[in-house]
């Protein structure tokens, strides 16, 4: 599952907040009103299945999770029985190289599982 929304997504909805908060003088009630009522369904949504990142689901099946980052790179590495799993991403940000690479590490840890 991919949690990493475009930055536009974000920026429209900041711009979208201020205007109301501006336009209704300032009103953070104002705000949670309009917000409640436009995104009330996708709150429910997320409320019954919240999402879970691909960093969040490497960290519960394994009880270590070795990380490094330098600059944009990731480099995740868990001890499976006598192997080592090692994934090596850069991407356009550290955060997203980081659920990448924990992305490979539980699809290998996969197909690992269903070779045995």
């Amino acid at each position: 599952m991919e949690l990493d929304p475009p930055k536009v997504l974000g920026d429209l909805l900041e711009s979208l907040m201020g205007a109301i908060f501006i336009d209704s003088g300032m009103d953070l009630e104002a705000v949670w009103r309009v917000f409640i009522k436009v995104f009330r369904d996708k709150i429910g949504e997320c409320e019954d299945s919240i999402p879970v990142t691909p960093l969040q689901q490497l960290y519960e099946m394994m009880p270590t999770v070795q990380m490094k980052i330098k600059g944009v790179s990731c480099t995740i590495t868990v001890q499976e029985k006598e192997k080592a799993i090692s994934e090596t991403v850069s991407a356009h940000s550290a955060q997203a190289s980081k659920q990448i690479a924990a992305r490979r590490v539980i699809r290998r840890l996969q197909v690992s599982e269903t070779k045995q």
